[in-house]
């Protein structure tokens, strides 16, 4: 059976709840029902979300990284959220659109950027702060060295010269580190027209 052809259930954590920006609310798609969620839903943002099930908790906290003492904060709660699940032994996926890019190899051409605020010292110095928490970057422990990307700006046809950014992460807690089968994204799904500037990442975990 491949992933595409999956039953799902889909479902929602956080209500209608929207933010002012007019972000909409968070859904999951799970082949298993949550057994709980958590409106996480931060500064009332419905993007954010956390789901509990059987074996496994998903945090999706997509972080919001301008030079605005907000996004700032975001960055902070989310570092301090993070550690909390780290140190309860949890088996846990931290997921979502960090919007920020860890190093130059997850973009096509860093000096094209140097004013975004996804390279900006302050949101790369936050990625590091996490990960030293003891998390597992997925896509980069099982492709050190490959050129992956998870967005492509519709701007200057960046999808059809491949000038994409990697802001899209799946972080594993310690208990799921080895259990890590495989990782990747579905880059083609991006070049349907209509569709999203991201393209899905996704693991598999031997459960």
């Amino acid at each position: 059976m491949t992933r595409s052809s999956m039953a799902y259930h889909a479902f929602t954590a956080c209500g209608s709840v929207k933010s002012k920006s007019g972000s909409g609310m968070a859904d999951a798609l799970s082949r298993l029902r949550a057994r709980e969620t958590e409106p996480y839903c931060a500064l009332a943002d419905g993007r954010d979300r956390v789901a509990q099930f059987h074996q496994l908790m998903d945090a999706a906290l997509p972080v919001r990284v301008d030079h605005d003492p907000l996004d700032f904060m975001m960055i902070k709660r989310l570092i301090e959220y993070a550690a909390g699940l780290w140190k309860s032994g949890h088996p846990v996926v931290l997921a979502g659109d960090f919007n920020v890019v860890p190093t130059d190899a997850d973009i096509y051409s860093p000096a094209s950027w140097l004013d975004n605020a996804l390279l900006q010292p302050e949101a790369r110095q936050a990625w590091a702060r996490l990960l030293k928490q003891g998390w597992t970057d997925a896509l980069r422990q099982l492709h050190p060295q490959d050129r992956i990307y998870t967005f492509w700006d519709y701007r200057r046809n960046r999808w059809q010269r491949d000038a994409g950014l990697r802001i899209d992460h799946l972080l594993l807690s310690k208990a799921l580190r080895p259990k890590l089968v495989d990782a990747g994204v579905d880059r083609d799904l991006r070049g349907i027209e209509g569709a999203s500037d991201h393209a899905p990442a996704w693991i598999e975990l031997d459960m």
